[in-house]
């Protein structure tokens, strides 16, 4: 997996985090 699709895959699961409320989980992600 490329590091740009890497990425990306990241962003899309910390905005879904995000959506949920899960502050806990993003920050352990750093987003």
């Amino acid at each position: 997996m490329s590091k740009f699709a890497l990425g990306r895959a990241i962003e899309e699961f910390c905005e879904d985090l995000a959506a949920k409320r899960s502050p806990h989980t993003v920050r352990a992600y750093r987003c």
